[in-house]
């Protein structure tokens, strides 16, 4: 563990203080650690372990795919290749190989099909498909190979790999295989004449170009630079690094201010007295090496082992949805976000080819979803989900949605009637042809339409003759256009027709103390009737809606259902009072089910109340006294009138006016009148220019020998 530890200190101080500095954080050291048999994965911008996989016995070297996605560890004593995913260090498989494995590099090609590894006892290369795990085949090279690299693809499609192997008399070589990519599988071919390198040569790595080969020397204590480029390819330069390099690995490119540049990692283990140190040799645009050392403790590291994560595999779009006119809901799922930085959501709108990113989404969250707010009806945009980290972006899939017509909002509905339902909507669209009215009777049932209005229309009355008193209805409301697109419907709303409204309310005065009223009974539901009452005021009479609660009514009885007569026995005389009926349905709890059904208002006006029960009696030959009685609560008085009868006539059209009195008064005393003579009298109450009916008639004859029991002459009430 102690070296493992040493050489992930001797990577990241080399981040830290020379390397990509522009994009230290994208890059990762797989670093293979014989002490325990596993392979650290080592974070270089923060020098931390990110994971650890278990791998066989001694590993030894290190190679990563192109895409990233696998890192290859050969096992020497184990005589296996670990196959290990870089999206989850647990998942690990072994493939056997023959002898001792030793080297390993992948093919180039975008998801590195084969893997290629070196066999130090049996002088061949292995060649792994990738695909189902198996060798397929050898390639004899001879002289215990070991360190292993592969070039980039040509324009031909070819590669060619590098074989560092033993010195023979004195300097060692490196063996090349060009491997052809147009047939399946490839064919492979050892060309006849190595590359003479240094001695002992070790491990092995190309540039990021295909341009450079270098070669650690672990017996002359140099790094061979090969120009691939030169037919032969020939060793230009040896750069000496000290004490016997064994790994060797290659940064990508970076570019700079200052030009192109890369960087060659040679591992010198320090032969096992401590001391060990990395050299960091940098490449740059001018083919000027510059080295410098990182002083370590026994570094142990063989092969490509510096890479970075790969891109983050696509997310899924579960689903796409336009939610209304102005939303857009989008969601996805993601297996490994442990891998992501973020995701990226871009949009297009209509036939536009150019994506502008809208959102960006945190990967620590426990749903991935978005609602885009920043649309407009009717209008088709595409969307995709990228997810992305430092070493790039997925893939992303296009999916796109279409936003609906803007639904009506605020549906309102109120009974107007039995057999009616008003309704009133907002219109919130700029593009509606008409709106779609739906009708329920149930909760749970199925709307059907009813009937269609026109654009911007915002207000509907239903008064479908088929309505039925106390009863809900519920009802939604949807805008369409000509094209036959339809919003989604608004609110649900509901409303109970009243109890059918009693009809043919009228009034009648019988007395000056009794209305009587009747009215039709047009409902089946109710529980019967409230009769409310309000006097009227210079002939008006207006209810209102909240008159009871005004004080500017009163109910004065109720009666059963069924019921369609009413008599009003408490009335004053020259009365006009205004009436309405009201029918009521009582629920169970007390209250009333509905709001009230009131029928139409009738008016009768009370006379005055007659004078009742007139007399008359002779008390001399020149006096009757009248009594009576007085019924009125609204005359100002009443006024006598007389008549004298005659042998000869008994005509009543010659009454003659005789006294007018004040209210209340019961009896008047006749005088003056003539001895032998018979008077009838009538009585009539009065108020301004209103008389009331006449009372009945009396008659009296005065006698000759009358005795008069008042001792004035004068005449006037008696009491």
């Amino acid at each position: 563990m102690k070296r493992v530890w040493f050489v992930l200190c001797a990577v990241v101080l080399f981040g830290l203080t020379l390397a990509i500095r522009c994009e230290a954080e994208s890059y990762y050291a797989y670093v293979a650690n014989i002490a325990d048999n596993t392979l650290h994965v080592v974070r270089i911008s923060d020098s931390q372990v990110i994971a650890t996989a278990a791998v066989g016995v001694d590993p030894h070297g290190v190679a990563i795919s192109p895409d990233r996605r696998h890192v290859y560890v050969t096992n020497r004593t184990s005589g296996t290749v670990s196959f290990i995913d870089t999206f989850d260090y647990d998942s690990v498989a072994y493939v056997d190989v023959i002898g001792t494995p030793f080297g390993v590099a992948v093919s180039p090609d975008e998801d590195g099909r084969y893997v290629f590894v070196t066999d130090s006892a049996g002088n061949t290369v292995s060649v792994i498909d990738t695909q189902n795990e198996n060798r397929i085949t050898l390639v004899g090279v001879g002289n215990r190979p070991r360190g292993i690299a592969v070039s980039p693809l040509d324009g031909e499609g070819k590669y060619y790999v590098y074989v560092a192997k033993d010195s023979v008399g004195g300097f060692g070589t490196v063996s090349v295989i060009s491997v052809d990519t147009a047939s399946d599988p490839p064919t492979w071919q050892a060309n006849e004449d190595p590359i003479t390198v240094g001695t002992a040569p070790a491990g092995v790595a190309v540039s990021p170009d295909g341009d450079y080969l270098y070669v650690a020397n672990y017996g002359d204590t140099t790094i061979s630079v090969i120009d691939l480029r030169l037919d032969p390819p020939t060793v230009v330069t040896d750069i000496a690094v000290g004490d016997t390099p064994r790994g060797i690995a290659v940064s990508p490119l970076h570019v700079h201010d200052e030009g192109e540049y890369f960087f060659v990692y040679a591992i010198i283990p320090g032969g096992g007295n401590g001391g060990g140190s990395v050299a960091v040799i940098r490449k740059g645009a001018d083919s000027h090496y510059t080295t410098s050392y990182v002083d370590v403790d026994e570094p142990v590291s063989f092969g490509q082992f510096i890479g970075s994560l790969p891109p983050p595999e696509p997310p899924s779009i579960l689903d796409i949805t336009a939610e209304s006119d102005t939303k857009i809901n989008l969601s996805w799922s993601y297996d490994s976000a442990e891998h992501v930085s973020g995701f990226r959501i871009d949009r297009k709108t209509g036939s536009d080819s150019n994506y502008v990113e809208i959102a960006r989404i945190d990967p620590n969250v426990e749903e991935y979803q978005y609602r885009d707010q920043d649309v407009v009806e009717l209008t088709n945009y595409t969307y995709r989900v990228t997810a992305y980290n430092n070493s790039g972006e997925s893939e992303s899939e296009d999916k796109d949605a279409t936003t609906l017509l803007g639904a009506p909002s605020d549906l309102s509905a109120e009974a107007a009637s039995s057999s009616q339902i008003n309704l009133s909507w907002t219109d919130n669209s700029g593009a509606e042809s008409g709106f779609s009215i739906e009708r329920k009777t149930q909760t749970g049932g199925d709307y059907a339409e009813i009937d269609t209005v026109g654009e911007d229309v915002q207000t509907y009355s239903d008064n479908d003759s088929n309505l039925e008193e106390f009863t809900t209805y519920y009802y939604q409301v949807t805008a369409y256009n000509d094209e036959g697109i339809y919003s989604d419907p608004c609110q649900e709303s509901s409303a109970t027709t009243s109890l059918a409204t009693p009809s043919g309310l009228s009034a009648k005065a019988v007395s000056g103390s009794r209305i009587d009223l009747s009215w039709t009974d047009n409902s089946d539901e109710e529980s019967g009737y409230r009769i409310e009452r309000k006097i009227s005021i210079d002939g008006v009479c207006e209810f209102g809606d909240d008159c009871i609660l005004a004080g500017g009514c009163e109910q004065i009885d109720q009666v059963d259902e069924n019921v369609e007569t009413y008599s009003d026995t408490n009335v004053d005389d020259s009365t006009s009072c205004c009436y309405r009926v009201v029918a009521f349905r009582r629920e169970v709890s007390g209250g009333d089910a509905l709001p009230p059904s009131y029928s139409n208002e009738a008016t009768a006006t009370t006379p005055f109340a007659t004078p009742t029960g007139l007399s008359a009696q002779a008390v001399s030959d020149s006096e009757i006294d009248l009594s009576w009685t007085y019924n009125s609560n609204q005359a100002a008085g009443m006024k006598l009138e007389r008549i004298k009868v005659s042998d000869e006539s008994d005509s009543s059209d010659s009454f003659a006016e005789i006294a007018t009195l004040g209210p209340d008064t019961t009896g008047y005393r006749d005088t003056n009148l003539e001895p032998y003579t018979t008077y009838r009298y009538r009585a009539m109450g009065y108020k301004d220019d209103d008389n009331s009916d006449y009372s009945n008639e009396a008659e009296a004859r005065t006698e000759d020998d009358a005795i008069c029991f008042i001792s004035t002459a004068a005449c006037g009430p008696l009491w």
